[in-house]
C-alpha cells in the first residue's frame, strides 16, 4: 500500500495487532507511543 498525505498530516492514536514495517520514500516520518 502506498500513501500520499498532506504536508503535516497527523493519524490519531490507534494500534495494530501485527507487527508492521514502514519505508519513507520521501519526507520526514514521527512516530510517538503514548
Amino acid at each position: 500500500m502506498r500513501l500520499k498525505l498532506p504536508p503535516n498530516y497527523r493519524i490519531p492514536p490507534h494500534w495494530h495487532a501485527v507487527l508492521e514495517h514502514v519505508t519513507v520514500l520521501s519526507g520526514t516520518l514521527n512516530v510517538g507511543m503514548g
